[in-house]
Formats: structure tokens, C-alpha cells, sequence
């Protein structure tokens, strides 16, 4: 959609756009990856999940559920190539289109639950991921620059329970579908109902508790 039509659209809804624009809005961007998880490559999935959010806001943008085009050979790794995948192909140029609409900087949080991926990309560098311009495309300076340079782009560490892009990366255990459709701003009765039957159909492992 071009930018042009948004404002028109936005324009049109006096209530819609007095909620959006907001001063305290922001984007989020949730990263994550599942290691290996393809049996037959072994190539693992990235995962992404944009919002934009505010004091009372809470609105999904995007999403990306993909596998990579390479193996990867560390968690690390996978989560790097996830990570410029999400930012570069989604994040901002949903960014440079929200400070359009809003005529001021967007601030733009990337959010990753491994803290090695965060040195790396911060560094744009590693000596053990030298090889990933030539297997993954993807250049570790380019993430650098962007976190360095730019100030409205910011990447922060969050807790493995508060992945909202987890349930992109791979298949959920049933008891775990709940609290990830939660975090993706999903709630319903009827959710949480299959979600209740699904843990209740869960057998205890012998000897187990």
C-alpha cells in the first residue's frame, strides 16, 4: 500500500486518527529462530513478529515464519540471520512509513532472547561467523551500522518467556499455546478452552511428576 493511500485512509477516520497518533507510539520488534528444527535439511526457521505499541496500544503489523536458505551451524548463527532478515525485510521499512504518517522519528526496539546474537550484532563482527556473507547473505556490519548510527533503531535484550516470535519458529508444545497466543495480542474463550483440552489430553511420563 502506498504511503499516499495511508494518509488518505488515516485523513478520512477523525477518531482512528486521533488514537494513532500519538506521541509515546513505538515499534516492536520481536526476533527468534529454531536451531535445525527442519528434520530433512537441518536448516533452521526464522521467526519475526512486529507491533506497534503505546500505553494502551497494542497493534500487530507483521509477521515472518521462514526457513533459511543455509544450515546454520550454532543457535547464534540462526539467530543473527534471523534477526537481519526481520529487520531489514520488515522493521524498517514499516519504520520509514510510521514516521511518515506521524511527521516525527518512530522509535523502532528490537527485541532478541539470545544475548550472543546481541554482542555480535552490536559488534558487527565474529570470528566464528565470518563465513555467513557467503553462505546466508547476510552482512553483520550492515546490523552494526544500523544500531549504531541510527538513533531510533534500538536492540534489547528479552526474556525466552516473553519471545512473542517464538510460536513463529517452530510447533508449540499444547500447554505452551496459550501464553504465546497472549503475547501476540490473541485471547478468546474458546482459545483458551482447546487450550485447557489440549494440556488435560497430556499423560504424565512414568516416573515422572
Amino acid at each position: 500500500m502506498q504511503p499516499n493511500v495511508v494518509l488518505n485512509l488515516y485523513s478520512d477516520v477523525p477518531s482512528m486518527k486521533s488514537h494513532v497518533f500519538r506521541k509515546d507510539l513505538r515499534l516492536s520488534l520481536y526476533v527468534d529462530a529454531d536451531f535445525a528444527g527442519c528434520r530433512l535439511t537441518a536448516k533452521s526457521t526464522s521467526g519475526g513478529f512486529l507491533v506497534l505499541k503505546g500505553p494502551n496500544t497494542f497493534f500487530p503489523l507483521s509477521w515472518v515464519s521462514k526457513r533459511q536458505t543455509s544450515v546454520s551451524r550454532s543457535t547464534t548463527e540462526s539467530e543473527v540471520v534471523s534477526l537481519a532478515f526481520s529487520l531489514f525485510g520488515e522493521a524498517i521499512p514499516t519504520l520509514c512509513l510510521w514516521e511518515r504518517l506521524l511527521g516525527k522519528p518512530v522509535l523502532l526496539e528490537c527485541l532478541e532472547d539470545n544475548q550472543a546474537t546481541i554482542v555480535i550484532a552490536k559488534a558487527g563482527w565474529s570470528s566464528k561467523l565470518r563465513h555467513v556473507q557467503r553462505t546466508h547473505k547476510v552482512n553483520i556490519a550492515s546490523l552494526a551500522e544500523r544500531f549504531k548510527e541510527d538513533t531510533s533503531i534500538t536492540l534489547e535484550y528479552v526474556d525466552t518467556s516473553e519471545q512473542a516470535a517464538d510460536i513463529f519458529t517452530k510447533a508449540l508444545d499444547p500447554q505452551k499455546w496459550d501464553p504465546a497466543l497472549r503475547m501476540l495480542g490473541v485471547s478468546h474463550p474458546e482459545v483458551s478452552k482447546c487450550a485447557q483440552k489440549l494440556k488435560s489430553c497430556i499423560r504424565p511420563t512414568e516416573g515422572g511428576a
